[in-house]
């Protein structure tokens, strides 16, 4: 896949990057927890590629395990709004023996995701980790989610190995590809 971004790639982005300058895109930490019930509903339309056997099934159970995520120590949330509609959630997890690193996850809202809103505020959370002291940026990713892989891919992150069979989705075993991403490495337009 090439790199180089077409001139109506650049004119969307920039259209996304000005609003984002204009403050109708805004990132906010944290994510506001009484909307977690929200996160749920955004996470069913691609329940396959963000959640394996293990994940809560029901709202309650998944808004419970979440807050309870959300909440503990060595995490940070954002809340990903377009003027007043929130869509989008972003968790880094750092841990007290590796301060240096974080693992993100995401979940946005389906109007959200494959436009230029993730990019965008992919890219400000990534920096500011890195002004925060992460030297490293992990993120796990299932195999078979090809659009997440290119988005991470696009911004910088290098594919740093295969976890084979490492987790189970509806009673199958399935692969993780588990990538890596530095501030050197952090695209920048």
């Amino acid at each position: 896949m090439s790199a180089e971004l077409t001139s109506r790639q650049r004119h969307r982005r920039n259209r996304w990057e000005r609003q984002l300058l204009n403050g109708s895109l805004n990132v906010r930490s944290p994510f506001p927890a009484p909307s977690l019930y929200m996160v749920y509903d955004w996470a069913r339309f691609a329940w396959k590629h963000v959640a394996d056997d293990t994940t809560p099934k029901t709202r309650e159970e998944f808004i419970h395990t979440y807050n309870d995520m959300v909440t503990a120590p060595g995490i940070k949330t954002w809340g990903v709004w377009r003027g007043e509609e929130l869509g989008g959630l972003v968790l880094a997890a750092r841990q007290m023996e590796r301060p240096w690193l974080a693992r993100v996850h995401c979940i946005f809202k389906q109007t959200f995701f494959a436009t230029p809103t993730t990019t965008i505020v992919c890219r400000q959370i990534f920096q500011e980790l890195f002004n925060d002291g992460v030297l490293k940026i992990e993120m796990w990713v299932f195999e078979d989610n090809n659009s997440i892989r290119g988005m991470i891919r696009y911004l910088g992150a290098r594919e740093e190995g295969m976890l084979t069979a490492q987790v189970m989705r509806d009673g199958e075993p399935v692969n993780i590809v588990v990538y890596g991403l530095s501030q050197e490495s952090l695209r920048q337009e």
